[in-house]
């Protein structure tokens, strides 16, 4: 009997340090975000989902794409823009990434810059 209640108890210790385990990687918290971002109305609360996503993993290209597309939803392209400069810091050579980030200059009338970035993403074999 008492070797049945400490199987349990260490079954049931593994499985909660599993959970707890599986809350603090980035791909759950990105995950989370997804989830509440299928709902229009909760963007706040996936922003702060894919953030938490960053602050266990800063270079996770993911989270920082899911950021990306909040902010631009939200209509925020100041910070928009912050995120697209890191995404180009993770990854160069994404010419989707430098078209985005000419998006986010341009609707900040920031045209020359947006037109810079828009060339990149063209040298990089972005397609209209």
């Amino acid at each position: 009997m008492k070797i049945r209640f400490a199987i349990a108890l260490l079954a049931i210790a593994m499985l909660c340090a599993s959970a707890v385990a599986q809350e603090k990687t980035a791909d759950y918290w990105i995950k989370i975000g997804d989830d509440l971002a299928l709902n229009k109305s909760n963007n706040q609360e996936a922003l702060t989902a894919y953030e938490k996503a960053i602050q266990l993993d800063p270079r996770n290209f993911q989270a920082w794409e899911e950021v990306v597309l909040v902010y631009h939803v939200l209509g925020k392209y100041n910070e928009s823009l912050t995120a697209y400069e890191k995404l180009t810091e993770i990854k160069p050579e994404n010419a989707l990434v430098w078209k985005g980030k000419g998006d986010a200059l341009k609707a900040l009338g920031r045209q020359s810059e947006a037109d810079a970035a828009f060339a990149k993403a063209k040298e990089l074999g972005y397609k209209n």
